[in-house]
């Protein structure tokens, strides 16, 4: 009892919804001039990419996260790499246990090509 002219209108309408689908995730993870989207890899105290690399779906943003504690020994670090910015905490964070005893994190996003090198965001 299905009707033929239906059932192709629905099956071409949900291949066409896919497609769209995959268009807006690829085009999530493009900057302004619509090629790829290249953020700085880098965790301190481990090798770094030396050039941009470019990010996959979904991730539409470059992240870097500044970490400074004196758990234990004082200890700082940088960590730089591609984000998706709809799952990225960014601000400021901290914990303090006392006068001596602190945890700081910072974490900022940015979606232009390299933003997220070490000098900038501040």
């Amino acid at each position: 009892d299905r009707d033929p002219a239906l059932a192709s209108v629905m099956t071409n309408a949900l291949v066409t919804l896919c497609i769209l689908s995959a268009l807006q995730a690829t085009a999530a993870a493009r900057n302004e001039t619509g090629t790829p989207l290249a953020c700085f890899y880098c965790k301190s105290g481990q090798s770094c990419h030396p050039a941009p690399q470019t990010c996959s779906s979904p991730q539409d943003a470059c992240i870097i996260v500044r970490e400074h504690n004196t758990l234990g020994a004082e200890n700082s670090g940088t960590f730089q790499s591609c984000a998706d910015s709809r799952q990225s905490l960014t601000g400021f964070l901290a914990f303090y246990f006392g006068a001596t005893v602190a945890v700081e994190i910072q974490s900022e996003i940015c979606k232009t090509d390299d933003c997220n090198a070490e000098s900038a965001p501040s």
